[in-house]
């Protein structure tokens, strides 16, 4: 299947400048729907001109001055087009608030089959219903949605719609507010005036009575039942169902929606530059899928899909045109088309050809895409301006995961990273375990930690002054064997307090001299070690010395101390105490 992407190409007469009389950007692009004329496609431009071009494999032999046919129809951009029941009918709208019914074949300026003037701003897209094409919608930058019947149309000057959804895509949302920079309204207010009317983007037909709509802030998706009749209703229109913003962004617009043949599977391109997969069937909120890796920089960058649903295609801001598979895992693009030097903007895919597909763009030009499987022919390779370049990504490993049934917490194991340095695990001396020399698992912090302390803890040797080289050092970098390390000397060791961190020069241990090792000082003290310590023995001049607390006496405590001390023959002369001399003579 990626073969076939990749076998993509664009041959040398079949890159097209812009029709029309000057150079226009080009809106839209779109294929006709009808048996018998599936090869002709339908362009707009900014000038008002539309353009009606015959992409069959014959028509290449002809000029390309004559496989389009070009006539304006509008003063102003024409953004959208429509085909209707028979394909000679085409329906455009346009920025100056008009929808235009026309006849290709007999096509007049001075005199189009309708003119429909109802919408009070810019008219942005155009959708015809699927079974009998003859009733269309539209959806303008005033909010509104409009059915229109082609047949009624024709009949009358100045026709009106059928049926008018007002504010359909209304919002009170404070982040749509903050995204566009407009003044937030009181809180106080009324709906309708905290309500800040969004632009209807995009309308499109699931069948012949529900109409979807999507808009340009709210970052909603409505459906609605076209046999009611929203226009008696006051209040601001209730959708039949809605699906919510499935993203995270503040950019909430839908620039484009497209559906797949069966009509079940609904593909909405988001600024946010994500296209949303839903589920239409049973309208579930959540996207069955999404798909990533374009820019959607503007309103104007559509997206379609293959007749058979096997690719999705899609416009971007960076200049490519990018194609996924629907059938895969992945969200990330098979392929990006090559070739334009602006804003790829409106994209189509042929129902006549198999692997066709058209793409346009703001440099002024429009490029129609072939399959053919002799690209890689050296003697073909000359005929072809640009082809379709593979997209390389390596598979995430939450994708894999999934795809294989395997937890994806499996995939996060950090390895630990290890340091060689001499331990003493039996309370011995280390002289006598200097040879013990084991692989500690360390953290990363931890590690930068012991890294950074290691130049700084140097061993010296009292005897010579010689200073050694730190640990690391004395260890080769490229290696861990500890066999390689030079030994360390029994009086120059550093005592780790279980390897929790390190002890400070003054306070690490030495072992006893030996007499094969060289004179060692036996001692090493602080300069105030012979100095009395004041507080060990209180007599600190700044801690006040108390002496013994005296204790509070009462009569009870008096009378038991002066018994203990009197003799048995004062005792009876105690026995009325403390008495009065009067009461003892009585």
């Amino acid at each position: 299947m990626e073969s076939f992407i990749q076998k993509l190409a664009v041959s040398r007469n079949e890159e097209y400048k812009s029709f029309g009389d000057f150079p226009e950007y080009i809106y839209s692009s779109k294929f006709c729907p009808l048996d018998g004329s599936k090869h002709l496609l339908c362009l707009t431009n900014e000038g008002g001109y539309i353009g009606i071009q015959q992409t069959n494999s014959g028509a290449c032999l002809l000029k390309p001055e004559a496989r389009i046919k070009s006539f304006q129809v509008h003063g102003n951009a024409v953004f959208d087009s429509s085909w209707l029941h028979s394909p000679n009918l085409v329906v455009t709208v346009s920025g100056d608030q008009s929808v235009r019914l026309i006849d290709i074949n007999t096509f007049d300026a001075d005199k189009c089959l309708a003119i429909l003037n109802f919408h009070s701003r810019s008219v942005k897209t155009v959708d015809a219903e699927p079974t009998r094409r003859v009733t269309f919608a539209t959806g303008s930058r005033d909010g509104n949605i409009c059915i229109w019947d082609s047949r009624v149309a024709r009949k009358q000057a100045i026709a009106n719609s059928e049926n008018c959804i007002n504010n359909a895509h209304a919002t009170a949302d404070p982040i749509f507010f903050q995204e566009h920079r407009i003044r937030r309204p009181r809180p106080y207010a009324s709906y309708a005036d905290r309500a800040y009317i969004c632009s209807v983007t995009a309308v499109l037909y699931q069948d012949e009575y529900k109409l979807i709509s999507a808009g340009s802030g709210d970052g909603l998706i409505k459906a609605w039942d076209s046999r009611r009749n929203y226009s008696v209703y006051s209040g601001d229109p209730i959708a039949c169902e809605v699906l919510p913003f499935a993203g995270s962004s503040a950019r909430r617009g839908y620039s484009s929606i497209t559906m797949n043949k069966s009509r079940t599977r609904l593909f909405a391109n988001c600024t946010d530059g994500v296209i949303y997969e839903y589920n239409i069937a049973s309208y579930d909120k959540k996207p069955v899928r999404q798909y990533k890796g374009h820019l959607v920089g503007s309103y104007h960058v559509k997206c379609d899909l293959s007749p058979d649903d096997r690719f999705l295609v899609s416009g971007s801001s960076d200049n490519y045109g990018y194609i996924w598979s629907t059938n895969g895992i992945s969200s990330e693009p098979l392929a990006k088309l090559d070739g334009h030097g602006a804003e790829v903007s409106a994209v189509a895919w042929s129902n006549f050809e198999d692997l066709t597909l058209v793409t346009c763009s703001d440099d002024y030009n429009h490029r129609i895409w072939r399959y053919d499987p002799l690209i890689d022919v050296e003697e073909e390779k000359n005929n072809y301006v640009c082809r379709a370049i593979p997209v390389t990504k390596p598979i995430s490993r939450n994708i894999l995961s999934l795809a294989l049934g395997i937890d994806p917490k499996r995939f996060q194991s950090k390895p630990k990273s290890t340091l060689i340095l001499p331990i003493n695990s039996s309370k011995r001396k280390l002289s006598e375990s200097e040879n013990n020399i084991q692989r500690l698992p360390l953290s990363p912090r931890k590690e930068n930690n012991v890294v950074q302390c290691l130049p700084k803890m140097i061993k010296l040797d009292l005897a010579s002054g010689v200073q050694h080289k730190s640990i690391d050092e004395n260890c080769n970098s490229s290696s861990r064997n500890t066999q390689e390390c030079e030994p360390v000397h029994e009086n120059m060791c550093i005592k780790l307090s279980a390897m929790k961190r390190f002890i400070s020069p003054k306070k690490r241990c030495y072992s006893e001299p030996s007499s094969s090792s060289p004179r060692f000082v036996e001692s090493i003290g602080s300069p105030t070690s012979n100095l009395p310590n004041y507080v060990v023995d209180g007599k600190s001049p700044s801690r006040l010395v108390e002496g013994p607390r005296k204790q509070r006496s009462n009569w009870l405590s008096d009378m038991q101390r002066v018994k203990s001390s009197v003799s048995s023959v004062e005792r009876k002369s105690l026995v009325n105490w403390p008495c009065t001399g009067d009461q003892a003579n009585q």
